[in-house]
């Protein structure tokens, strides 16, 4: 199991060197885009509580992985680490969710129907 969780650790490092930006910007940009893949493949509005619900759980998921790896070599990990990474990746899919289910902003608009008269 330990192999499994250092080698998550070395595909993000992976990333973040092909990508050309931070761990903070990963998270960014995974937690939008999981919750719109998520939104798509299960045919949910993003106002469904579904879509914002595999992004809570991809973050607990990564940040288990992150909290193991502390606990197998040391590596930093504490409350501000997991507050900032959750923040990160749960601002945007969470502010798309309220809009989209609060606001009419995520409401389909009315078509026009004809009567016949």
């Amino acid at each position: 199991m330990a192999e499994y969780i250092l080698d998550w650790e070395v595909a993000k490092l992976w990333l973040v060197g092909a990508l050309g930006f931070g761990k903070p910007l990963l998270h960014v940009y995974f937690g939008l885009g999981i919750f719109v893949a998520a939104a798509m493949l299960l045919r949910r509005p993003f106002g469904s509580l579904l879509p914002i619900s595999v992004v809570v759980l991809a973050q607990t998921v990564n940040e288990a992985l992150d909290w193991a790896r502390y606990r197998l070599d040391g590596y930093p990990w504490g409350f501000a680490n997991w507050a900032g990474d959750t923040g990160h990746s749960l601002f945007w899919p969470v502010l798309l969710f309220l809009l989209a289910r609060y606001t009419r902003l995520g409401h389909q608009p009315q078509r026009a129907t004809r009567t016949r008269g």
